[in-house]
Parts: C-alpha cells; structure tokens; sequence
C-alpha cells in the first residue's frame, strides 16, 4: 500500500501542491533562505493527479485507489489502472512515496 513522504496543500481549485522542503536542516534554512522565500519546492498536481495523491493514505491499496477514482471522475480517466501504476510509478521513483511492504522488509 502506497503512502505518501512529503506534505501537500490543496488550493482552491482543488488540486494539490506537493511541498517539498528546500533544507532537511533548519540551521541551513534560517542563514540561507530570505525570510520572503518559501521553504518549500511546491510541485503542483492536475486534478487526476491531486485526487490520486489525496487517495494514497497508506490504507489504500492501488485497486482501491482505481475504483474510488473512477467513481470520481468517471469514464474520462480510462484507461485508470495504466494512468495510475504509471502515475504511482512516476511518484515512486521520484521518491515522493513509498510502500508500506518495502519499509517492513527493510525492518
């Protein structure tokens, strides 16, 4: 089951910035970054994506998050199991998630 490493934000159109942090160390991040900046890299989601990422909770598994996205958005997301493995692919190896199975065998 997927789960999400990064925060996120949703805006008003309902789709979702990711936020991820310009420094892991704080110190870095105080003498670095003027006060006016964001600390935060934002990668903002289309609407297929923001209801994809809303979905992966870690409870979830990939068909669930299928079926709950076609009775969302309908027949305009087919073919949703080849968009979603490719999208959850994507976000993978980007190291934007990860699965709940690789964390407990690395324990």
């Amino acid at each position: 089951m997927p789960y999400r490493l990064y925060e996120y934000e949703t805006l008003e159109d309902n789709t979702v910035n990711v936020l991820i942090q310009k420094f892991k160390n704080p110190n870095l991040q105080f003498f670095l970054l003027p006060r006016n900046k964001s600390k935060h890299i934002k990668i903002k989601l289309d609407s297929f994506g923001s209801a994809a990422w809303t979905l992966i909770d870690g409870n979830r598994n990939i068909n669930t998050i299928c079926i709950d996205l076609i009775q969302q958005f309908g027949e305009s997301i087919q073919p949703v199991e080849e968009r979603v493995s490719k999208f959850i692919f994507l976000l993978y190896n980007n190291k934007l998630i990860s699965f709940k199975e690789f964390s407990n065998k690395q324990k």
